[in-house]
């Protein structure tokens, strides 16, 4: 159930900071299982209140000595110091979070420097570190970009880290309340965004069209058989600068094989070696000025590895007539048409579970399974722009994923072409949460 920019205006924000806000959410919360009605309604309730309807994304600490008395009195002496700090802001962020929270003393500046940020407010040096290594990005030294580029995935992490998910299938605002501030403050206010919060998830609910998929005579739901151009074309090799929309067809092509998941795992590796994206002969993926192949080599690896991802798809004329029952042939141009990453990531979310594709929820489960020798795959959608998408492929003991301190998986080993072609590597950051995407999936097929 996706976030609507009608419920955020609903709930009090501006068109604005709705639209502002809005792609990030819906992608956020997809990923980290925020998606029951009910859990979307506890999440936005708390994250309205705390960031007064997505204005704000950072703590306001311009106290007058009225509000310290009443929020922070046991953090000063007398009358004199309440004083002498009013309307000091980075005086008294350094003073009322010194000491804890992972912050220094008061002369360090580390209250000050990591106070509230984001649309629920991620505060102090301990919690800045935890999202440092959860979002892949290092918010300790840039602790600003927690409000300017990561507002709404730290207000996710809160919610994920604190286990909230759990508390909203139970219903329990107070807990939930408790744990986003410490008390009950705003408790009633929180209450009524709850309520109406759920009151436009339930009719949106009954206003969504329902989307009915033609059924053949025999009452099975139509699933759309894959398209595919010519196979086994020997003419379409890695060598040839053309014929891209076709499998390749050399004969001596390996594919994956093995019982074991380590077997599995080396003829995944075999593959990517025999593809191999950065040999300059292999014209097949080699960047051009105003082109990349990044959807084709995804596609070459699937289809050595034996798994669907398509090249090319059928036009909606040609599914309205499969699903009528007619034979339909795959023509370029005319049934059919090339995909590039934007229209997979679309293709995924479509059709992706009918052809065996699974979405897990990050780069740690990606890369086991690649590891177990899955064809694994990070895909983004470009925000106006082209999309992105890279094969996860198993660790060797020469590569290895970028880790946390943990040891959770932050960028996983990624096969890839695209401006820079890519054979096995970590890449240096977690390029599909970059801003010239508009949303990311993980996507793994047995």
């Amino acid at each position: 159930m996706p976030v609507t920019r009608e419920l955020l205006i609903r709930l009090g924000a501006s068109a604005a900071d709705a639209g502002r806000y809005l792609d990030a959410l819906n992608e956020a919360m997809r990923t980290h299982g925020i998606t029951s009605e009910r859990r979307i309604a506890h999440f936005l309730a708390q994250l309205m209140h705390e960031s007064g309807c997505l204005a704000h994304t950072e703590e306001d600490l311009r106290y007058s000595a009225d509000g310290l008395r009443r929020c922070f009195r046991r953090h000063f002496r007398d009358e004199a110091e309440v004083c002498a700090y009013a309307r000091q802001p980075e005086r008294i962020g350094s003073r009322v979070y010194a000491e804890r929270l992972g912050n220094g003393p008061e002369a360090s500046g580390d209250g000050y420097r990591y106070r509230g940020r984001g649309l629920i407010q991620l505060t102090g040096k301990d919690n800045y570190r935890g999202f440092a290594d959860w979002v892949g990005a290092d918010v300790v030294a840039n602790p600003q970009w927690v409000a300017e580029r990561y507002a709404v995935q730290s207000a996710v992490y809160f919610w994920v880290r604190n286990g909230l998910s759990a508390l909203a299938d139970a219903d329990d605002l107070g807990a939930i309340t408790r744990r986003v501030n410490g008390g009950l403050n705003g408790y009633e206010n929180r209450r009524a965004l709850l309520e109406r919060a759920r009151q436009v998830l339930m009719e949106q609910a009954s206003a969504a069209p329902v989307i009915l998929q033609p059924d053949p005579p025999t009452g099975v739901p139509f699933v759309p058989p894959a398209a595919h151009l010519s196979r086994d074309r020997s003419d379409i090799t890695r060598q040839r600068d053309g014929g891209r929309a076709h499998p390749l067809g050399e004969p001596d092509r390996p594919a994956r094989e093995g019982r074991s998941a380590a077997a599995l795992a080396r003829s995944v590796s075999a593959i990517v070696d025999y593809l191999d994206v950065r040999n300059p002969d292999h014209r097949r993926y080699r960047p051009r000025r105003n082109a990349a192949y990044a959807s084709v080599y995804a596609a070459d690896v699937a289809y050595l590895c034996g798994v669907y991802l398509p090249r090319v798809w059928w036009s909606a004329a040609a599914l309205r007539r499969l699903g009528d029952g007619d034979a339909v042939a795959a023509e370029y141009g005319r049934s059919v048409c090339e995909l590039d990453a934007n229209a997979l990531f679309d293709w995924l979310q479509a059709f992706g579970a009918v052809f065996g594709w699974v979405r897990v929820d990050g780069p740690d489960a990606l890369q086991s399974a690649a590891n177990a020798g899955e064809v694994c795959m990070i895909v983004a959608r470009g925000a106006g722009r082209a999309g992105g998408i890279a094969v996860v492929v198993p660790e060797t003991a020469g590569v290895r994923a970028a880790r946390n301190s943990r040891a959770e998986v932050l960028r996983p080993v990624e096969s890839r072409a695209g401006a820079r072609n890519v054979r096995r590597a970590a890449p240096a950051r977690a390029w599909w949460r970059g801003a010239r995407y508009r949303s990311h999936a993980f996507w793994r097929h047995a």
